[in-house]
C-alpha cells in the first residue's frame, strides 16, 4: 500500500516517457541478440504502472505500439507478437475485472445485438472446441480470440465515450503508422522499389508484403476521413491530405493486389451507398456467387479448370507480367489458392456441423486436396491456411459456425448504414461511412487470405464493431442533449 502511494506521487506523464525509453532499449537488445523474452520485461512494467493509473491510458498504449508490434514465427508454424500481445492479455485480465465491479457497463455491453453476435460466435469457436480433432490447438484458437475481442472491442466501447476520444484513438494509430509506412518506403527505396523485394521491405514489422498492404489499406479510409475534421488550409488538414497521398502510394509499392481490389471495391461500395442501392447490388452478388458454385459444383465442371502443373508461374522480378499470369489464372498464388480452397470446401462437407476443430485446416486438409490441382509449392512448408477466410470457418466450425460469422458481419454492415442514413451530425455520418469502408475492405482481403488471426488486420476488424456501437451510442446521447465537437490538437 505504501508502494501505491508513493508511485502516485510521480507524475503519469514521466513514467509513461520513462516506459518508452525502457522498451525501446529492450526491444533494440532483443532484436540484436534475437531474444524476444527479454520484451517480457516493458509488460510487466506497464501492468504496474495501469493497475495505479488508468485503464484508458492502457489502452491507448496500446493502439500506439500496435503498428510497430514484430511478429515472431514459432517452429509450430504460429506468430507471437512482441510487445502487444502480452499486453492484450493483460488488458483481457483488466476488461474482466471491469465489467465484474460494473453492471451497469455489463447490461448496456451485452443488451447490444453486436456484441450479442460476437458473444454467439465465440460461444460456437468453443462448441467446435469440444469437438475438434486437435483439441489443445482449438482452445489456444478460442483464448487468443477471447483475448482479443475481449480488448480491441469490449474495451474499447468501455474506455471510448466520446467523439474526442475517438481523434485522439485516430492520432494515437495514425502517427506510428505514418512513421512505419516512411521506413519501409525508405527501406524499399534502397531496392529500387523492386517487386521482388517488397517482402524485405517491411521486415520486421510485417511477416510479408501482403499483411502490410492489407492494414494500409484498412486504415486507409480513416485518413482520409481525418482530413474532414479541421478547417481548410490548416496544417493539419494539409498534412493529412498529403499523409493520405503518401498512404496510397505505399499501397501501390506494397505490390498487393488484393489491396488495390480492395480499394476499388470500397470506392464502388461508396457510391452505391450515396445511391441507396448497396443492400440490394450486395443481396444479388452474394446470389450471383452461391448460383456460380452451384454450377461449377454440379458434375465436376469445376475439373475443366485443372491447371498445367509446369505452367503455374510466379513472376518475382516483374509485377506487369505476374499480373498477366494472374488474368490468365496461370499464377501459381492464385492455382494454389484454388488447391486450399477445394481441400476446405471438402473438410466442410465431411464434418458439416462443428467442423475439424478452430485452427486445424493445417492439420487436416492434405487428406482432402484434389491432385489435380497441386502445384510446386503446395508442400506448404511455410504452413499457411486456407486463404480464404469463410471457408476456413467453413471447415473448422461447420455450416453453423459459418452461418454465424456471416450473420454478423450482415448485422455490422445493416447497424452500419442505418446509422450512417438516420444521423444528423456529418462528423458521425462521416466516420461511420469510413469505419463501413474499412471493413468492406478488410472482408475484400478475407476472401483471399486468412488475417483477422494477424493481429495488426485482427485489431482494425474488431474495432470496427466498436466504433459501430460507440458511435451508435454518441448519436444516441446527442438527439437527446446536442453534443459539441472541438478539435484536440
Amino acid at each position: 500500500m505504501n508502494n501505491v502511494k508513493i508511485l502516485k506521487g510521480i507524475n503519469p506523464n514521466l513514467l509513461l516517457w520513462c516506459f518508452g525509453i525502457f522498451w525501446l532499449v529492450c526491444l533494440f537488445i532483443s532484436i540484436s541478440n534475437e531474444n524476444i523474452s527479454l520484451l517480457v520485461l516493458p509488460i510487466l512494467f506497464l501492468t504496474a504502472y495501469f493497475i495505479i493509473y488508468d485503464l484508458r491510458s492502457a489502452f491507448y498504449l496500446c493502439l500506439l505500439i500496435l503498428p510497430v508490434t514484430i511478429p515472431f514465427l514459432t517452429h509450430e508454424g504460429h506468430n507471437i507478437d512482441i510487445p502487444t500481445e502480452p499486453l492484450v492479455v493483460v488488458l483481457m485480465l483488466a476488461t474482466i475485472l471491469k465489467l465484474a465491479n460494473d453492471a451497469n457497463e455489463s447490461n448496456y455491453l451485452f443488451k447490444n445485438s453486436l456484441i450479442a453476435l460476437l458473444a454467439f460466435h465465440v460461444l460456437w469457436i468453443f462448441i467446435s472446441s469440444l469437438n475438434s480433432t486437435f483439441y489443445i490447438v482449438s482452445f489456444k484458437y478460442l483464448i487468443s480470440k477471447c483475448w482479443h475481442i475481449s480488448t480491441f472491442t469490449i474495451l474499447a466501447i468501455i474506455v471510448i465515450k466520446t467523439f474526442q476520444h475517438i481523434k485522439k484513438l485516430f492520432w494515437i494509430l495514425f502517427i506510428p503508422s505514418f512513421l512505419l509506412v516512411a521506413y519501409v518506403l525508405i527501406n524499399h527505396a534502397t531496392y529500387r522499389f523492386h517487386f521482388s523485394d517488397a517482402n524485405r521491405a517491411v521486415y520486421p514489422f510485417f511477416l510479408n508484403h501482403y499483411n502490410y498492404g492489407a492494414y494500409l489499406a484498412a486504415f486507409f479510409p480513416f485518413v482520409c476521413v481525418a482530413t474532414t475534421w479541421y478547417q481548410k488550409h490548416s496544417i493539419r488538414k494539409n498534412f493529412l491530405i498529403l499523409a493520405a497521398l503518401i498512404f496510397l502510394f505505399a499501397i501501390i509499392f506494397s505490390y498487393t493486389r488484393s489491396s488495390w481490389l480492395s480499394l476499388i471495391i470500397a470506392l464502388l461500395c461508396w457510391g452505391l451507398v450515396q445511391l441507396r442501392l448497396f443492400k440490394l447490388i450486395m443481396s444479388m452478388s452474394v446470389i450471383g456467387v452461391l448460383c456460380i458454385i452451384i454450377f461449377m459444383s454440379s458434375k465436376n465442371r469445376f475439373m475443366d479448370y485443372t491447371p498445367d502443373f509446369y505452367k503455374t508461374i510466379y513472376f518475382k522480378d516483374d509485377i506487369s507480367k505476374h499480373l498477366q499470369a494472374s488474368v490468365k489464372f496461370r499464377d501459381i498464388s492464385g492455382v494454389e489458392r484454388i488447391y486450399r480452397w477445394l481441400a476446405a470446401g471438402k473438410m466442410g462437407i465431411e464434418k458439416p456441423l462443428t467442423g475439424f476443430g478452430p485452427g486445424t485446416f493445417y492439420n487436416n486438409y492434405s487428406q482432402y486436396t484434389v491432385s489435380l490441382f497441386r502445384t510446386y509449392v503446395s508442400n506448404n512448408p511455410e504452413r499457411s491456411s486456407a486463404h480464404n477466410y469463410f471457408l476456413l470457418i467453413l471447415s473448422e466450425q461447420g455450416f453453423i459456425g459459418l452461418a454465424i460469422f456471416l450473420l454478423l458481419l450482415t448485422g455490422f454492415i445493416g447497424k452500419a448504414l442505418k446509422i450512417y442514413y438516420h444521423t444528423e451530425n456529418n462528423k458521425i455520418k462521416n466516420l461511420i461511412l469510413a469505419v463501413f469502408l474499412s471493413q468492406i475492405i478488410i472482408i475484400t482481403h478475407l476472401c483471399l487470405a486468412d488475417l483477422l488471426e494477424e493481429i495488426k488486420i485482427g485489431a482494425f476488424f474488431l474495432l470496427n464493431f466498436a466504433y459501430i456501437v460507440i458511435l451508435e451510442r454518441i448519436d444516441g446521447e446527442e438527439r437527446v442533449r446536442p453534443a459539441i465537437f472541438q478539435p484536440i490538437l
